[in-house]
């Protein structure tokens, strides 16, 4: 039994096999070693890139979000005298629907992301949206994605055939959505595999062969195997961890948050958990580790490479997290990475200061505004033939 219980935090750093019987290391227990560092290399890294994470949002809510909010604020003002503007001043009809397309879009665009808008900015907005909105223009279907949708609709009717089902899909609309068209063919092969017709005779399941049967069994008894093997180990280390057989008050309190840890594991069936808990306790006493079987050691080690992996996930998807979300606004969505503070800045200064010349413009009335919204209506035409810089 360990003398003292708190050397060891939660993260376990340290937990190595040291020593061996022999005095040599097996290759399990080398293994076991090499996978044990880069476990905690993977934890230094994801302890890093939270820390970074953080002091990222603590810069951005201070010094990148009062300039978002800005911005928000000056593309709203330019929208509301945009529209003071289309009211007041004569356009020709090509310009006015031009301009009246830019508003739209522009108030849709702030109202997606609202932030340093007051609930009467978005209510304007809103009505906004409603007075310069066009009905969508119903376009034809294109017939290449009408020749594909055929074929596609062939083919799951021969896997159908194949598997004994009869499916008829020739009435499915090939100029519906892709999420409806894929939830009505779901539909279909559910009410085909209910109705349990089929084009002649049952097919007859195919008969396994003798390397089938084989895996199939020790897939088998693997698992009845785990089952026992659960049962054991919870028994065996509730007896090892439970605080009321510990007389020692220090150790007592240690294996409190043990146990609480292992009853939660048995009581969802977390065998991998159960097995870390093992391993963790055996760490506590350095000879016990060392003393451990070829296969036990084997079975750590697959726990430990799942930790790593799961862990290096966890640090690649941490942008992710709901915490992080006023980050992701600044990440580049090609390269996944993200500017320097001082780059985000500048451009976040840029962008306002161009937007505010160009409210100012619309605030001084004739011939300011007049040149600059027939600008933005010849450049927006422009913009359908080949895209550019408009609004």
């Amino acid at each position: 039994m360990p003398k003292t219980p708190a050397k060891k935090t939660a993260s376990h750093r340290g937990l190595m096999i040291t020593r061996a019987a022999d005095g040599v290391l097996s290759p399990a227990q080398v293994n076991f070693n090499r996978l044990m560092k880069q476990l905690e290399s993977a934890r230094t890294k994801h302890f890093r890139e939270t820390a970074r994470l953080d002091g990222l949002l603590v810069v951005s809510r201070r010094d990148l979000m009062p300039l978002i909010d800005d911005l928000h604020r000056a593309n709203r003002d330019m929208i509301f005298k945009s529209v003071d503007a289309l009211r007041e001043l004569k356009f020709n009809a090509r310009r006015r629907s031009a301009l009246e397309e830019l508003v739209c879009g522009k108030a849709v665009d702030l109202l997606s992301d609202s932030c340093g808008l007051t609930t009467e900015d978005v209510e304007r907005l809103e009505t906004i949206i409603t007075e310069f909105e066009k009905p969508a223009a119903e376009e034809p279907p294109d017939p290449g994605d009408v020749e594909e949708c055929n074929y596609l609709r062939k083919m799951l009717e021969k896997i159908a055939r194949e598997d004994g089902l009869e499916l008829d899909l020739s009435d499915v609309d090939p100029t519906m959505h892709p999420a409806d068209f894929e939830q009505e063919i779901e539909r279909r092969f559910q009410a085909a595999a209910a109705a349990g017709t089929d084009f002649g005779a049952p097919q007859r399941p195919r008969k396994q062969t003798k390397a089938q049967l084989e895996k199939e069994r020790k897939l088998q008894e693997q698992e009845a195997a785990k089952k026992c093997d659960f049962k054991s180990l919870y028994k065996q280390l509730a007896k090892a961890l439970h605080p009321d057989l510990e007389p020692d008050p220090l150790l007592k309190q240690h294996k409190e948050v043990w146990m609480k840890r292992l009853t939660g594991a048995y009581a969802a069936g977390d065998l991998r958990e159960l097995l870390q808990i093992e391993m963790e306790w055996l760490g506590e006493e350095a000879t016990n580790l060392a003393t451990a079987s070829e296969g036990k050691l084997q079975v750590y080690c697959t726990v430990l490479k799942q930790q790593i992996a799961d862990l290096k996930q966890q640090t690649g998807y941490l942008l992710r997290e709901p915490q992080y979300g006023t980050l992701r606004r600044f990440i580049d969505p090609f390269f996944g990475t993200m500017l320097s503070t001082a780059e985000i800045i500048s451009d976040l200064r840029k962008e306002l200061r161009r937007h505010r010349s160009m409210v100012k413009a619309l605030t001084d009335g004739e011939p300011h505004r007049r040149a600059m919204m027939e600008q933005w209506a010849d450049d927006h035409r422009q913009s359908l033939r080949q895209p550019t810089f408009h609004f």
